[in-house]
């Protein structure tokens, strides 16, 4: 059986490390063919767009398009046009977009960069991206084809939003909430109740410190683009010996550029910042390196939506910081089947504070 967690097809890592549900016939994105005219450029080299501003005067929450289980979706103006829905990805280091809403929101070609294939695709540059008080300037996008856009995530996607978006803001996810909030670090406060935690950057990525059964403490790519609980990559699997004693069932997860055997089962815990998720159902374990992932190589997997939904996930780029606060507390007994949930409780998955 083959499991739809991935995608990646490289513009330098820009390309998503993992997308939602993709369907076996549309696990590669197509480049934007250049003009035999344009060269190189430097994208996705995580310094993102040229200029980012936050309108004080306008409401920092951004509707986000959400269903509980495809992926975060959003709708910019790009240059002042409405193109269409873009994907919320924070497991994209860059921005990229179709040759057909470049071209609807007069995007300038300004070079080529280089996929995971080989291909050539046309970089962009955009005059200004708008999202709610948001407006990047100067930024630069790798032009890709979705093929299938709309069965692999609900609505036609025209673009993904990755770095750029975060890079400096403070941009808190609330998915349960079905929105995005996004300030400006400098008049940011975070509640008194929430607390700070360091957060890594590594190749235009936010990875987060956690804690999961047999208390062990690692490193962990938090991404949007992947809807489960939690991937460990084969280093960790490896290393703490996740696999014995352990029930699971043997899949294919399908990325873009290729696949990734893991196992699915059972996780005892899993801890972001101070609070711990027990009894996780369906998490995977690679048994062959990932090869979509470019970073560090002691980083032991993926964080993905079925966690960090549990969160108001508040990312802080600029100060290296990030914090989880907890959307629902629910009791450590597991609800009856005829009891009603909000969109965020998960029945499978039981969640508390860590040291309660």
């Amino acid at each position: 059986m083959a499991d739809r967690l991935g995608s990646v097809g490289l513009v330098r890592v820009l390309l998503p490390l993992a997308l939602w549900g993709l369907l076996a016939s549309c696990v590669s994105m197509k480049p934007v063919r250049p003009p035999s005219e344009l060269r190189p450029v430097a994208i996705g080299d995580g310094k993102g767009s040229a200029r980012t501003t936050v309108d004080p005067g306008r409401s920092p929450q951004v509707e986000l398009h959400w269903d509980g289980r495809g992926p975060l979706m959003v709708r910019p103006e790009i240059n002042e046009i409405d193109v269409g829905w873009f994907v919320l990805d924070t497991g994209a280091s860059g921005m990229l977009i179709s040759g057909k809403a470049a071209r609807e929101a007069g995007l300038l070609a300004i070079g080529t960069t280089r996929l995971q294939d080989g291909s050539d695709t046309t970089v962009f540059l955009g005059e200004s991206f708008q999202l709610g008080p948001l407006t990047l300037n100067g930024t630069k996008y790798a032009g890709v084809e979705i093929p299938c856009s709309s069965s692999v995530f609900g609505s036609k996607a025209v673009g993904i939003c990755g770095f750029d978006l975060l890079a400096q803001t403070i941009f808190e996810l609330d998915a349960s909430g079905k929105a995005i909030r996004i300030y400006d670090p400098a008049t940011y406060v975070l509640p008194q109740d929430a607390t700070w935690q360091p957060l890594e950057l590594h190749i235009g990525l936010p990875h987060a410190w956690c804690e999961f059964e047999g208390n062990h403490r690692g490193l962990f790519v938090l991404d949007s683009g992947y809807g489960d609980s939690v991937a460990f990559f084969d280093n960790a699997v490896e290393q703490f010996d996740m696999l014995a004693d352990r029930k699971t069932r043997g899949q294919r997860i399908l990325n873009f550029g290729g696949s990734t055997k893991v196992c699915e089962g059972p996780l005892d815990w899993f801890q972001l910042g101070e609070t711990r998720t027990e009894d996780i159902k369906g998490a995977h374990f690679a048994t062959q390196p990932v090869r979509i992932y470019l970073g560090p190589d002691d980083v032991m997997g993926l964080v993905g939506m079925k966690l960090m939904s549990r969160f108001r996930v508040v990312f802080d780029y600029s100060n290296n910081r990030i914090a989880f606060i907890p959307a629902v507390v629910a009791t450590s007994a597991v609800p009856p089947a005829s009891a009603t949930l909000p969109a965020s409780a998960h029945p499978i998955d039981r969640v508390r504070p860590a040291g309660r």
